[in-house]
C-alpha cells in the first residue's frame, strides 16, 4: 500500500508499505543490472571491432587500448567508455584511410558515438525485460 502526500508547491511525496519498497528496490535492481550488463557487452564489441581493424599490429598503441564501465548509482548513471593509454593513440592515421581521419577516430570514437544514439532506442526494451523477472515478488 503507499500513502500519498500532496503539498500546496505541486512536490509529492510516496510513502511505501514495506512490501511495496523491497518490491520497488527489487525492480531497480533488476533493471539497472540488465541495463549495465548490455551497455557494457555492446562497448565490448566496439573495443573489440577497434582492435581487430588497429593498423598497428605491433606495438603499444592497440595494447593500450581498455575498456571502462563506470556506474553512479546516487545518479543513475551508467558510461562505458573506450580509452587509449598511450598518449600517441589518437593521432595514429592509417594508410587504408588515406590520412582523412585518425585511427582512433574511425575505429573507436566514431563507433562510441554511434554506439550512444543506438543505445537510446535500444535501452527501452532492456529496461522492460529487466523488469519482468520482478513480477509478483
Amino acid at each position: 500500500m503507499a500513502q500519498i502526500t500532496r503539498y500546496r508547491e505541486g512536490n509529492v511525496t510516496v510513502t511505501l508499505d514495506e512490501g511495496l519498497a523491497r518490491w520497488v528496490e527489487q525492480v531497480l535492481h533488476d533493471t539497472e543490472r540488465a541495463v549495465v550488463d548490455h551497455i557494457e557487452r555492446e562497448v565490448e564489441k566496439v573495443y573489440q571491432a577497434a582492435r581487430a581493424d588497429w593498423p598497428v599490429r605491433t606495438g603499444r598503441s592497440r595494447d593500450g587500448l581498455r575498456t571502462a564501465l563506470t556506474f553512479d548509482r546516487t545518479r543513475g548513471r551508467v558510461e562505458g567508455s573506450i580509452l587509449a593509454l598511450v598518449p600517441y593513440t589518437v593521432y595514429i592515421k592509417p594508410r587504408k584511410l588515406r590520412g582523412k581521419t585518425t585511427a582512433w577516430q574511425a575505429y573507436a570514437r566514431g563507433p562510441i558515438t554511434a554506439l550512444k544514439k543506438r543505445l537510446l532506442l535500444e535501452l527501452g526494451p532492456v529496461i522492460v525485460s529487466g523488469n519482468r523477472g520482478s513480477r509478483g515478488r
